[in-house]
């Protein structure tokens, strides 16, 4: 059964193959959403021949069974009713609950469109299958499909240690500051809270060779964890935009701020801020950590 069945026509039958268990449910998944009826599992035991067995509504007769044949080395059909007294489902589809059967199927479509608009993943499904998807499960999909193409953010955030060591070994003298929490769990591993980073070469070339200028501000990550960017940015003589230095913290507030500041502070050896002239938004949690940590700096807006 592959992309070119014709699920509309498609009927159950005893003793239909599938090399595994998944690929049974997946099947099951694809009938019922292809066809509109409303499947669950019902039975499903790993232990017993990894038996499972799929049925329609209450009032609806419909009954797929399958299990491990050993004999035969695949996944076996052993009973079926393939009857249905129920009408077709346009609202609700239990194999669309949790979205991962759907952004299988999309996964191709968002290797070329990674922002596609989850109204648009709702008017193709609909009229693909015939069903209407809410707007919660569409923001769903493409946190699936997402996971599915560039891994979980939990995996992401646990190569920052390699990540870290490995600027550490190209670069020894990058002033590099990593913040965590404790764990909720105990013995987990701790969690992320913010990340600071500059490097040695362009601290050089901004204390060397650019205006005692820095542009401070912060911007929106649009990542599942949200969360956002500091950045520091200066004028070289060519009257060139110099990204000094970077940081990626929790949220925009008066402790992560000050933080911020006093690694700019050490790294770039400010001082008191004798001779700097820093410009930045009218932020009140900016406005207040530039003043704390480097009172003799002058600040525009």
């Amino acid at each position: 059964m592959g992309a070119g069945t014709n699920w509309s026509t498609f009927t159950w039958r005893v003793v239909q193959r599938f090399r595994s268990r998944e690929a049974f449910r997946d099947i099951v998944a694809h009938y019922a959403i292809t066809q509109g009826t409303n499947l669950c599992f019902a039975n499903s035991n790993k232990k017993k021949l990894l038996r499972l067995e799929a049925k329609c509504l209450p009032s609806c007769p419909f009954r797929v069974y399958g299990s491990w044949d050993k004999r035969r080395a695949c996944f076996l059909v052993k009973a079926v009713n393939a009857e249905h007294c129920c009408s077709r489902n346009m609202t609700k589809n239990k194999q669309l609950k949790f979205g991962y059967w759907l952004a299988r199927q999309l996964l191709e479509v968002f290797k070329s469109r990674p922002y596609w608009p989850g109204k648009e993943i709702q008017e193709t499904r609909r009229q693909a299958y015939k069903v209407a998807i809410e707007t919660s499960l569409a923001y769903r999909v493409k946190y699936v499909v997402h996971k599915m193409l560039h891994g979980s953010m939990k995996e992401h955030y646990n190569k920052h240690g390699r990540y870290l060591q490995a600027i550490q070994d190209a670069d020894p003298n990058c002033h590099v500051d990593l913040c965590t929490l404790p764990s909720k769990q105990p013995g987990g591993p701790p969690i992320f809270q913010r990340l600071f980073i500059c490097f040695s070469g362009l601290k050089k070339g901004w204390i060397e060779g650019c205006r005692k200028l820095l542009c401070i501000d912060s911007y929106f990550l649009k990542t599942f964890l949200a969360g956002q960017l500091m950045a520091a940015i200066g004028r070289d003589a060519n009257e060139q935009m110099y990204l000094v230095l970077w940081a990626v913290v929790e949220g925009e507030n008066s402790e992560s701020w000050v933080w911020f500041m006093k690694n700019m502070q050490k790294c770039l050896q400010l001082g008191d801020g004798v001779g700097l002239t820093v410009i930045s938004d009218e932020n009140p949690a900016l406005l207040t950590s530039v003043a704390s940590v480097m009172p003799m700096s002058e600040h525009r807006h």
